[in-house]
């Protein structure tokens, strides 16, 4: 099983379509089902799985007969949630007429290890895009929180964790930049289909009028993977994001920035006054402050 995943507003939609477009692999609507079946509880009762997966809006998007989930699972006598998620892959790839599935959803980031240790066979994709580019997008959709100190945060604490999955498993593990895709899909995306299993088709490369990997609701951010591939988004930060907005991501991420190979500098001293005062409001600020009290008391 393949897996595609990043940052939210990182170019996985895209990637997904280019993918999907191959004659042997399909890519379904993001399902979240780690994020919102699985919840950590992987001993939940079979009555609560079917349930929850039925009533699930995103896995209702794949369009199966769920009937058939319940009588392929009890003949096949694993009935658990990463059983059940496999079969519900399996069934798309079947209604697709595709010999090979890959599951896109950015928040399946957070489960990497845990799906690389269940699935033996399983593989990441994981594509990196400017962070910068990604906030100043997420900023933009109506499913998103609008505070760019907690994006960064979250987006250096999932990078941080996929780097060190990355020195675990180099060989299941495939980083590729957004920015490289955009800029030379053959090349990028054939090392992508290589990782896959399979060989690179030009009709990959063919903008289609509609694509599997998305339904209709989601095209407000998502409409555009259909159209020709465009550098057009690259460095759009720069006219998004406020001085101030790019100085906080600038400050919290230009680690990660200089290492591959953004454009960086040094943030303004109003963010640095920004960044002490937001200190001060944390809890690690008041951890600390208790720890001094009681060391001289």
């Amino acid at each position: 099983m393949i897996f595609i995943t990043g940052f939210p507003r990182s170019g996985t939609s895209l990637l997904s379509t280019l993918v999907d477009r191959h004659s042997k692999v399909c890519v379904p609507p993001e399902t979240r089902y780690f994020e919102e079946v699985y919840r950590g509880q992987s001993s939940e009762s079979i009555e609560y799985l079917y349930s929850a997966i039925s009533r699930n809006k995103r896995i209702s998007d794949l369009e199966l007969d769920l009937t058939q989930l319940q009588i392929l699972s009890r003949v096949g006598g694993e009935q658990c949630v990463f059983s059940l998620f496999e079969l519900l892959m399996n069934m798309y790839a079947r209604k697709c007429e595709k010999s090979l599935v890959c599951e896109k959803s950015p928040v399946h980031a957070n489960y990497i290890s845990l799906l690389l240790e269940q699935y033996s066979e399983s593989k990441f994709i994981y594509i990196l895009r400017d962070p910068r580019d990604s906030i100043a997008s997420l900023l933009e959709v109506p499913w998103s929180h609008n505070s760019i100190l907690r994006h960064s945060r979250e987006w250096s604490y999932r990078f941080k964790t996929v780097l060190h999955l990355l020195e675990k498993w180099p060989e299941r593990i495939l980083l590729i930049k957004y920015e490289d895709l955009v800029v030379d899909q053959q090349k990028v995306l054939a090392d992508v289909m290589s990782f896959i299993g399979v060989e690179i088709e030009k009709e990959q490369f063919i903008p289609s009028a509609r694509s599997g990997t998305h339904r209709e609701w989601e095209d407000q951010w998502k409409g555009n993977v259909n159209k020709a591939v465009s550098t057009d988004s690259v460095g759009k930060w720069r006219n998004k994001l406020s001085p101030l907005q790019a100085d906080v991501v600038n400050s919290i991420l230009s680690k990660y920035l200089i290492t591959y190979g953004y454009e960086t500098y040094m943030p303004s001293p109003v963010y640095k006054l920004l960044a002490i005062t937001k200190f001060l409001e944390t809890s690690s600020y008041v951890r600390l402050r208790r720890a001094i009290k009681n060391a001289f008391s």
